[in-house]
């Protein structure tokens, strides 16, 4: 299924003005003709995936149905028969589920909703918790009033996504991580969190590649017998895709891999010619060669993104539209893509060298890589702040904000990737099936026991990769080593330059980067010319945030300019 909707106003009229209001948001989205389900209290709208003919849907006795929106996997099955295996089954549990999904079962007329256990499938409900939607423009539309939330824009502005269960607007939050609804009472939180934190279990290296191969196995075969063996992997010239590659090969499965850059990236070169060595099917995209941008064209391309990417992205949306092609394009087909997302489990993502910090400390270390002086306010450095630990002290209920090297391993899956891959996957999730492998919870919780020393500068995944394949480990990567050996000393040092540096000068890394870079000239498409052709250029809602005239990160000022353009599209 690719969309959902529900409201429960005690007011039948206002749920069917709701539905009405919804229902052309999720259509310039790609989802048209939803199945209706009135039970009395809740109206429900349950959108097909993108040109698929029905939802996934199981109507049982008495009334009672069922609903799995995204990608479901149970006992080898997906979407509507793993579905039906899953209710059939008295003794099965979310445990047993694979995908990036919601659950909406109404069962001897109890309805609940639920998401997969890593929660990587978002679902937006509005403060009142009267309003529950896939589509974060459907409920932003159907809400009275909209207002900012200042701490979760500096947020977005800084990495590209808010953490946690905060969007940028305050009317509205996220699924919380382990929360169900009951819509018998929907004021009443029920969170019951998976385990998210697993100590280190040294063993020789041989005895913990097979344990990490064990779930790796398990999880590409539970996929592979879900889709018949029709399975496409985003594929690249680092770790994370040749794993998946690998994996995928030693499972008996020939997929196909398709590549995104320009012919003369490193990326695309090194994927090439390993696939070409291999055998492999292999496509290569060039996005920028599908719709070039011009300044006629940008208004209806910036208004396509929008729409498409559900109002803001971690990417780049002042640019061309083509990648709204390309995602339809890739999730086309009834197979499942795969993604390499969150593979950096298996490596030091945060390049620390595992000792133990407060919680101020990592907000400072590894998510504050902003200039201070945009801010209008100091106040607002310290909500930031504040904002970040609260989101971190809950995920774990910490009785003191501190923590140690498994609790900063563990922010990698269940705090950065929920909120970064979540999205990105939600986005795909309405046009066809993807699968985040590495962010199944068996392969999360087997990668977070590995003892950190084996995960320094890539060596135990590149030892995955060699271990599953010697063939694939032996090609030149965009790294500038094959995985076929260990990281060379030249490789090393800028891991070791971190490993150095104290955790208090972190945060002024970015800062450094970009006041030394080659070039400062901003894209076209950030521009005078081509935001005034979109919106109000004086930006009346950031400016009041951001003295906008001192941002001289470009991802930053894009993204302030998407707050802005969003903001301006909803008044």
């Amino acid at each position: 299924m690719g969309g959902l909707f529900i409201t429960t106003h005690p007011d039948p009229v206002q749920r069917r003005r709701h539905a009405e209001t919804a229902r052309p948001h999720f259509a310039r989205a790609g989802l048209t003709g939803p199945v209706t389900l009135d039970t009395g209290s809740l109206l429900i709208e349950a959108y097909p995936k993108y040109r698929r003919p029905s939802p996934a849907l199981v109507h049982l006795e008495d009334g009672d149905f069922a609903i799995a929106i995204g990608t479901f996997l149970f006992q080898g099955h997906h979407s509507t028969e793993a579905l039906r295996r899953y209710l059939a089954d008295p003794a099965a549990k979310p445990d047993d589920c694979r995908g990036a999904y919601l659950l909406l079962i109404n069962r001897q007329r109890r309805i609940t909703l639920q998401a997969d256990a890593h929660g990587t499938y978002e679902c937006y409900l509005d403060h009142t918790r009267t309003l529950f939607s896939t589509a974060f423009l459907a409920l932003a539309a159907c809400l009275p009033r909209r207002t900012l939330r200042p701490a979760e824009c500096l947020e977005y502005v800084v990495g590209g996504v808010t953490l946690g269960t905060g969007t940028p607007l305050a009317e509205i939050d996220r699924l919380d991580l382990g929360e169900t609804i009951d819509f018998a009472d929907t004021s009443r939180r029920h969170i019951v969190r998976p385990r998210l934190v697993e100590p280190e279990r040294p063993a020789p290296i041989e005895e913990l590649i097979e344990r990490s191969l064990a779930s790796l196995r398990a999880t590409m075969t539970a996929y592979a017998a879900a889709f018949d063996k029709r399975i496409r992997i985003s594929f690249s010239g680092g770790y994370d895709s040749r794993l998946l590659f690998a994996l995928a090969r030693d499972c008996g499965v020939d997929p196909e891999l398709f590549v995104y850059g320009s012919a003369a990236s490193p990326d695309v070169r090194h994927a090439a010619a390993l696939a070409r060595s291999e055998g492999a099917r292999f496509e290569h995209i060039d996005k920028l060669l599908i719709r070039p941008v011009t300044l006629d064209l940008f208004p209806e391309m910036l208004n396509a993104s929008y729409e498409m990417n559900d109002a803001f992205s971690q990417y780049w949306m002042f640019c061309s539209d083509s990648e709204n092609y390309a995602r339809i394009d890739r999730c086309s087909g009834d197979g499942v893509i795969m993604n390499g997302g969150g593979g950096e489990v298996f490596r030091n993502f945060f390049k620390f060298r595992g000792q133990s910090m407060s919680v101020r400390r990592f907000i400072h270390a590894f998510l504050s890589s902003y200039d201070p002086g945009i801010l209008r306010h100091p106040g607002l450095r310290a909500a930031y702040d504040a904002n970040l630990s609260r989101k971190i002290t809950d995920l774990f209920d910490l009785a003191r904000p501190v923590l140690d090297r498994a609790h900063v391993q563990s922010l990698y899956p269940h705090l950065r990737c929920r909120s970064w891959f979540g999205r990105d996957t939600s986005l795909d999730l309405r046009f066809g099936d993807r699968a985040t492998p590495y962010l199944e919870p068996t392969i999360a919780r087997a990668a977070l026991q590995i003892p950190l020393g084996w995960k320094q500068f890539g060596i135990f995944q590149g030892r995955l990769i060699k271990a599953l394949s010697p063939s694939i480990a032996r090609h030149m990567s965009s790294h500038g080593y094959p995985f076929d050996r260990d990281p060379p000393w030249r490789a090393r040092l800028g891991d070791l330059r971190l490993f150095a540096q104290p955790l208090a000068t972190r945060r002024h890394n970015a800062a450094l980067k970009q006041k030394f870079a080659r070039s400062n000239e901003r894209p076209k498409e950030l521009s005078k010319t081509f935001i005034e052709s979109v919106m109000n250029i004086s930006c009346p809602n950031m400016s009041s945030m951001f003295d906008i005239s001192k941002i001289t990160e470009h991802a930053q000022y894009q993204r302030v300019m998407i707050l802005e353009y969003m903001m301006q599209k909803l008044d």
